[in-house]
């Protein structure tokens, strides 16, 4: 992803974790849609809990910030965590496309579980809600 892609997806994913929490979701009618949003913002959540895990100062109250200012600090912080992260992903922050190849399924397993999955440590971020795509080509 791009800095500016990993910038729409922040702002994605901080504007869909607020909408339960603003006032205009006590004028929502349905409470199938009012159940689709909280189930919405709460995938957000955890969407930027995976990204995020080893900032203890991520909590949902600092999501909440509501002034102008203060959200574009919280955009601001989720940015820049962002590229601490993607700084540590194989390849580096500004590669677009990473390769590698692979002897056999488990190893292909091994190299391909850091883009799909939570890291083992809790304490770890996690990059699959930066990857757009993977592709494998297998061959006999």
């Amino acid at each position: 992803m791009t800095a500016e892609e990993v910038k729409e997806l922040l702002e994605e994913l901080l504007r869909t974790f607020k909408q339960c929490f603003i006032p205009a979701f006590n004028d929502v009618d349905s409470i199938q849609e009012q159940n689709e949003i909280r189930e919405k913002s709460s995938k957000a959540w955890e969407t930027l809990q995976s990204m995020f895990r080893d900032r203890p100062e991520l909590t949902q109250g600092f999501l909440k910030q509501e002034s102008t200012g203060e959200e574009a600090s919280v955009l601001g912080n989720l940015q820049e965590w962002a590229t601490a992260v993607l700084a540590k992903r194989p390849g580096g922050a500004n590669t677009s496309t990473w390769s590698a190849t692979a002897t056999d399924v488990d190893d292909c397993t091994d190299k391909l579980d850091p883009f799909v999955r939570d890291p083992v440590d809790e304490k770890l971020p996690s990059l699959w809600p930066f990857v757009r795509i993977i592709r494998s080509v297998m061959t006999p």
